[in-house]
Order: C-alpha cells, then structure tokens, then sequence
C-alpha cells in the first residue's frame, strides 16, 4: 500500500494503532510493513482502491448486531439497528425474556437520509437483568434474532470484602504440593488436605496456577499459560485413587499395590521437580482401566451422570475429546507432530468428513477423553466446593490470556483466532527486546460477529466453583500486541477490543457464578483499564516489588489501592529468598538472558540499592529496628516483616506465597526459558504440615494484628 492517509483511516476503522509507548514511556512508530501485515490478517481490503472505507468496519452486520449488551441502570436503553433497504418499514417485535415471560409490539423505521444505514432505537420496555431474546419480524415472516444480554452495575464482591473488609490467603502452584499419598505431583486431594490446613489458620482464599488442559501426548510442555484449551482441565491433577471405579477395579488395585508399581511413585514423590511425563504414564494405565472398568459394569445412576456431563458440554467437549484422540494417534506414530497444523490436511478441519470417521472409528478412546475430563471436573467441584464453605472467597483460579496455536481450543474454533500474528508485550523494564509469547490472537471482529460467545464460555468454564478468577494481562480486554509472522516484538503493535462490553459481560458472569474479579495490570497498562478496573469493581493486582516512588522508594503501606489484590511477588518474579540471594540474576547471567554484562552489572546494582530501600521501608514502619543492616541471607523474620508491611496495606486481599514461607529461592518460572531451567516443575520443600509452627503461629498473629484474619478452625495452627 503507497497511500499513507488511506493506510491511516484503516488502521483507525480496524482498530490498529500506529505507534506505542514503551515502558519507558518513549514513542514508537510502528513500520508500515507491520500495520499492512495486521491489517490483511483482520481482513481489511487493504489493495481495493475504491472501496467505502467508513462501511468497512461495520459490513459483517445484519440489521441487528449478534448480541447487544446493555447496563441495567439504564433508564433509557436504546440498541442500534441497521436500517439499510427497511427504511420506512413497520417490523413485530417480541421480547422474550429469561423468565420465559414475552412483549409483543411495532417498531416503525425511519425514513429520512440520515437514518438510512443506522437507527438508535429507544425500546419499549426496560429489560432486566439477564439473558434475553429479541426478534424482528415482517409480514413475509422472521426478519432478524438477537441476544440481548443486561449486565450489573459492579461485579460480584464476597460478603467478607463488603464495607472495609480485609482478608488474607495462601498462592500455590497446584503441581508443587507434597504428600504421603500421591504420585509425584500434588493433586486435587491434596489441594483438598490445603483446604482445610489454611482455614484452621484463618485464611479466607487460595489462588492456584491455571488448570487448563496441557498436552496429554507431550506432558513435558508444562507451562499453564501456553494451553491447549482453556475450555478443559489438565487431567494430571486427578487423584486416581479417589474415583470412584477405583474401589471397584480388582485389577486397578492390585497394579497400583504392586510392589514395582509403589516404587515408582515413591521414586516420583521423593525427586525435588515434577517428572509429568513419568506421573503422566503411572495415571493414564490406570485411568485407562477405570474407564474399561464403569464402560463394563457402571449402573445406571452412574452412566446417566457422564451422559448429562456430556450433554451439557455439548460441540466443545466433543471436539476437545477428538482431538485428544487424533492428536495421540498421530504424535505415536511420528513424534514430531506437535499439535494440529502438523496432520494431514484433511484433518485440519473438526468437520470434516476424515475426522468424523476417526470419531466414529475410535468411538472408546474418544470416549476415554471425555471421562478424562468428567473425572477432574468432579474432583475440582468437590474442593471448590469445601473451600467456599471453609474459606469463605474460596478457590482463587487463573485465567490464561490465550492459548498454544496446535492446540485443541485453536482447532476447535480456528476462525476466531489469527494464525498469522501472535500475541506478546512491547520493550519493557524485564524484557528490554519486548516478548513474542507464541499465543494466536483472538480476532475482534469475529467475536463481535458471535455476540462474545467465545469468551463467555471461558469465563463459564474458569468461573464454575471458583470464588475468584484472576484474569491475566487484564489489558487485553482493551487491546493486545499482536507481532506479525516472522517479524520481531519490537515490529509489533497493538490491537483494540471492544472495553465496555466485555467488561459488562465480565461482570454479569461474576455476578452469576459469584466469583470475584482480579485484573492482573502488571506492565505497561493504558489508562481506560485503570478506569475499567475500578468503575465494574475488578480487583487490581500489586506486587510489592512494583510499587515504588521517586527514587526507588517503596509505597508506604497506607497508600496502597484498597482495591487490589497485592503479593510479594508472582510466578513470573523471584521469590523473596530469591530475590534478596539475586537468585534470579545469577539464573540470567548463567543462561546468558542479559544482552550485554553491563546490563547485568546494573542490575546487580539495582537489587543492593532495592534492598537497602525495603530494609529502610521496614523501619519506617516499625517492623525492624532502627539503623538495622541490609543482611547478606534473608531470614524467616524478614520475610514475615515483608509480608507484614503487605497486611498492613488496605489491599481487600494479601496473598501470601507458599515458596516464600518456605524461602525457596527457585523461581516458580523464568521468563525467556523454556527447557533451560525446570520452568513449572519445582516442588516445595515439605508437605503443609510440615512447616514450622512457630512460623505458622507468627504468620496468623501478623494476620489477625492487621485485621485480617478470617475465623480460625482450630487454635493449633499446624
């Protein structure tokens, strides 16, 4: 394209800005070759020469938009309808609404010059809150349907966060857990036994890493932000032992009380990182037998439960399951096939007429997937069901901004996403060359197109059971940065979505699964978040390490958002024992992840100055003694004079990081690596109840000093 100023009013109908402040707050302009390359992929006519460019971005809509999303408090609600060749016309109108009550009337178009393309038209009747049905009709018949779907004011809050409400919890990543009983890598048992031990501590809430279904056929690909599908769990999690055809199986239990078979899960529960791959092989020979198990002698009642789990997860479980199955048949057969771009091509489709007849061929093992799935649903809805009741919030899940191109969420549902760009972030303070995450993005127009269904069922699938749901990269319900094919994250540049709707819609499916909010804002965050955050009542996300003012100096604990959720640190950032060791640093410098040794020089540099200013921080607050040193080791009462300075902020909720109160120095996760470093795979220390009591009776005393401690099951706090 050689027209700059046509290339301008592009950019600006298809929502793809022209340049982007870094985390610096410098300027940049991105190349032209990007915006043409993200503009053919949104379907923008980028070569037409004559073309109405002020229709283009609104030519996939009928006369009425697929859903229309409007705010209860509305007191005129109006919706917009495309008038076009119905100038003048008379249409029926009948509201349907969710209670299955019904409004019948006349809608008179109008039929001046001005209205002709679009109407707002000021309706008859208020709807409420809910999902309703709306349709058009002329004398030859049905004209148009829509959804309309009105949303709250504000997200749901817990009772326990209402007025000044303050709470404390535990984050843990769900794999790391150690026990007596499981097979090398915590499970929902265990996550159960977690449960429990917090609320006799007064914890009200638990956050966990993402639980989206991984690689089945690859286990190693660990990561729970690079997932297959976000619509489906990560059977790895299942305690085998717990199903309930377990009991049943002579053969089941005979294998696993094999004395070999025993070996090798003490051999898997005693190594210091996660082997998924071999736990994976020890759960699925035994799943595998459960399913041939209920397949030959469940009753009734029992195959009536998995017919409704797979009614009710209709298309999407069924596609998630043959493609689990395709995928394992491939991969066994060549190893190099990673996901489904790699199959034959009359695969590539989920209906096509080879993949129905591999479904139907391979009927069982599609069917084995599907169990998969129904056996970790009902493990995770039991705890999450013991955690709202002993905890209060409950279980604080997490939500993955998108997911892995091969995967099973991308072939289920490939004309939502843009396989010619993906999504990362630009330059910034952790990244100076900025971050490619390999994760296709979402197309904006297409969702629209859908009514947002898309989202709407990720938000129902991660928001089942859950007391609340961290949202990662909040800032993509505003805007991505999408990177070209074969270009570098420098070249990339940012997308718009739609804000307000999905944020109402965000809300109204907080308030139906009564499930708090969190944003994570962590990065470069454009203002219209901040504003969102607040105005729907999502929680913001504050990590200590963050929240500094001029010249390097922490917040006070009084300024803090009320608002927010705030931590130490993240999955992605040192733990405090790694921080204050520049564990971190040291992992960096040896990997080679700094561009030069005067940049890791300076950050060497930083950390001593950094932690000089936490140490000055805690005097200030009287949680250390004046004149204290900065300390070459930490210590277990600095990390609890740390976590003190967070309980005394007016953040609703302080989480406190299971590898902190162990002072693991490893970092859950090193951004930049991959298999260089065991990224998701660090177990903790000991199991729960080991750690120490003195520690534990500390930690519940600071809680309860700050006003947040949540009633206490028990006085011993171990």
């Amino acid at each position: 394209m050689h027209d700059p100023d046509r290339l301008a009013q592009l950019c600006r109908l298809y929502g793809v800005d022209r340049d982007y402040e870094d985390a610096w707050g410098q300027r940049h302009e991105v190349p032209g070759t990007t915006l043409e390359a993200l503009l053919a992929a949104l379907g923008a006519p980028i070569e037409a020469q004559a073309m109405a460019l002020e229709h283009l971005a609104t030519s996939h809509e009928g006369v009425l938009k697929a859903l229309y999303v409007l705010r209860v408090s509305d007191s005129e609600p109006t919706i917009s309808l495309k008038v076009g060749q119905y100038a003048g016309a008379m249409l029926r109108f009948e509201y349907l609404r969710s209670d299955g009550t019904a409004e019948h009337g006349i809608v008179s178009l109008p039929n001046d010059e001005h209205s002709k393309h679009y109407w707002s038209w000021p309706m008859p009747f208020r709807p409420e809150m809910g999902r309703h049905r709306l349709t058009l009709a002329t004398d030859q018949g049905l004209l148009a349907s829509t959804w309309l779907i009105v949303t709250p004011d504000h997200s749901y809050w817990p009772p326990t966060l209402h007025g000044h409400g303050r709470v404390w919890g535990l984050a843990i990543q769900l794999y790391a857990l150690r026990s007596g009983r499981n097979w090398g890598i915590g499970d929902f048992t265990d996550l159960a036994h977690v449960v429990g031990w917090a609320s006799r501590l007064g914890a009200s809430i638990i956050g966990i890493n993402p639980l989206h279904a991984l690689f089945l056929h690859d286990p190693d690909r660990a990561s729970p932000y690079s997932p297959s599908s976000r619509l489906f769990l990560n059977p790895l999690y299942i305690d085998v032992e717990a199903i309930p055809e377990f009991r049943r199986s002579a053969a089941a239990c005979a294998r696993v009380g094999d004395p070999d078979f025993q070996s090798r899960i003490a051999g898997l529960r005693a190594a210091p990182w996660v082997d998924y791959r071999a736990a994976w092989a020890l759960k699925k020979e035994l799943l595998e037998m459960l399913h041939a198990e209920f397949w030959n002698t469940a009753d009734t009642q029992r195959r009536k439960a998995f017919a409704d789990f797979k009614s009710q997860g209709g298309d999407a479980l069924s596609r998630y399951a043959v493609y689990e199955a395709l995928q394992e048949q491939f991969f066994d057969h060549d190893p190099s096939v990673w996901g489904w771009p790699a199959w034959p091509p009359e695969y590539h489709h989920p209906e096509a007429p080879a993949v129905a007849k591999f479904a139907s061929a391979h009927a069982t093992r599609v069917e084995f997937f599907a169990y998969l799935q129904w056996q970790t649903k009902e493990q995770l809805d039991s705890v999450s069901e013991q955690a709202r009741h002993l905890l209060g919030i409950g279980l604080y899940r997490d939500l993955a901004i998108g997911v892995d191109q091969g995967g099973a969420e991308a072939w289920s549902d490939q004309d939502l996403f843009i396989f010619d760009a993906t999504v990362g972030c630009p330059p910034d303070i952790v990244n100076q060359n900025g971050q490619d995450w390999g994760l296709p993005p979402a197309n904006p127009w297409t969702l629209a197109d859908r009514g947002y269904e898309p989202y709407l069922a990720i938000w129902d699938a991660n928001m089942a059971g859950a007391g609340a749901l961290r949202i990662d990269h909040v800032m993509g319900l505003a805007r991505l940065f999408w990177v070209p094919k074969h270009a570098t994250a420098r070249e990339g540049a940012y997308v718009r979505y739609p804000l307000e709707p999905l944020c109402q819609l965000l809300a109204y499916q907080s308030q139906r699964h009564r499930c708090l909010v969190i944003g994570e804002d962590l990065g470069t965050v454009p203002p219209e978040i901040h504003s969102a955050l607040a105005d729907f009542g999502f929680l913001s996300y504050r990590i200590l390490y963050f929240e500094r003012g001029a010249g390097g100096i922490f917040t006070r604990p009084a300024d803090y958002c009320s608002d927010a959720l705030v931590m130490v640190t993240t999955h992605d950032l040192p733990t405090f024992t790694g921080f204050w060791l520049t564990t971190d640093l040291n992992e960096r410098q040896r990997l080679s992840l700094f561009p030069s040794q005067a940049v890791a020089n300076q950050q060497l540099r930083e950390r001593a100055h950094d932690k000089r200013q936490l140490i000055d921080a805690l005097v200030r607050e009287g949680l250390l003694p004046q004149d204290t040193p900065v300390p070459e080791a930490p210590s277990a009462p600095l990390m609890l004079a740390v976590y003190a300075y967070l309980a005394k902020t007016p953040a609703r909720i302080l989480l406190v990081q299971m590898e902190d109160l162990l002072m693991m120095p490893e970092a859950v996760n090193l951004p930049g690596t991959t298999s260089e470093r065991p990224n998701w795979r660090h177990k903790l220390v000991c199991p729960v109840e080991e750690i120490d009591r003195a520690l534990l009776g500390d930690l519940v005393r600071i809680m309860a000093d700050a006003g947040r401690a949540g009633p206490t099951r028990s006085e011993d706090p171990a």
